[in-house]
C-alpha cells in the first residue's frame, strides 16, 4: 500500500496517513472484489456467454440446412435441448458466483478475513435464499450455523475480551495473598530451589 501512503501524503497530516491507509485496508473487502476473483468470473461469464451464442448459431445453421422435415426435427430439438441446457446451467452459474461474492463480502465481517474463502467452500449455496434486491434473505441462519461450526475463525467480540480481562484479574486476585510455594504449587511449576 505504499502507492497509497505516497499518494495521500499531499493531502493527510503526516501523522495520520497511516491510520487512514489501516482504515481503508479493513473497509476495502467489504466493498471491492480482488482483480483476480473478478478476472476470474469475468472470463468464466464469457464463456458462457459464448458457449450461448455458439449453439445459437448451430441452431440457425440447423435450420439452414436440415434436407428433410425429419432430420429438421430431429435436430432443431436436440439443439433446442442443448441450448436450453446450456442456458439453465449458465444461469445457474451465474447464480452460485453472486451468491458467492454477497457472502464472502458479509463474512468477512464476522470472521477472519483468510479464512472466509475456507469457510465459504462449506456452505451449502442451494440453502441460501436470494431475495428481491439479490440480497440473501436467511445471511443470519448462515452465519449462525458457520459461527457454530467454526468458533476459532470468527472474530472476536468485545464481550468475550471483557469476559477475558475478567478472568485475568480474579486469578491475579486469588494470587496475591499467596506466597511463593503456594503460587507455584496452584499454577503447577515447580521452584528451581
Amino acid at each position: 500500500m505504499d502507492w497509497l501512503k505516497e499518494l495521500l501524503k499531499d493531502y493527510v497530516e503526516e501523522g495520520k496517513v497511516d491510520e487512514v491507509v489501516d482504515k481503508f485496508n479493513k473497509e476495502n473487502p467489504k466493498h471491492f472484489m480482488p482483480k483476480q476473483t473478478f478476472n476470474e468470473k469475468s472470463e468464466e461469464l464469457r464463456l458462457a456467454k459464448e458457449q450461448i451464442e455458439e449453439n445459437k448459431k448451430l441452431l440457425e445453421a440447423a435450420t439452414q440446412k436440415a434436407s428433410t422435415i425429419e432430420d429438421y426435427e430431429k435436430n432443431l430439438n436436440e439443439f433446442k435441448q442443448k441450448y436450453e441446457q446450456l442456458e439453465q446451467d449458465s444461469n445457474k452459474r451465474i447464480s452460485e458466483i453472486s451468491k458467492k461474492t454477497d457472502l464472502k463480502i458479509k463474512l468477512s465481517e464476522f470472521f477472519i478475513e483468510d479464512s472466509v474463502g475456507l469457510i465459504l467452500d462449506k456452505v451449502n449455496l442451494d440453502e441460501v435464499k436470494v431475495g428481491e434486491n439479490n440480497k440473501i434473505e436467511n445471511f443470519d441462519i448462515v452465519l449462525e450455523g458457520l459461527k457454530k461450526n467454526y468458533p476459532r475463525l470468527a472474530k472476536e467480540t468485545t464481550s468475550s475480551s471483557a469476559t477475558s480481562e475478567t478472568k485475568e484479574e480474579e486469578t491475579q486476585r486469588d494470587t496475591s495473598n499467596m506466597n511463593d510455594e503456594e503460587y507455584y504449587k496452584q499454577q503447577g511449576v515447580k521452584p528451581l530451589w
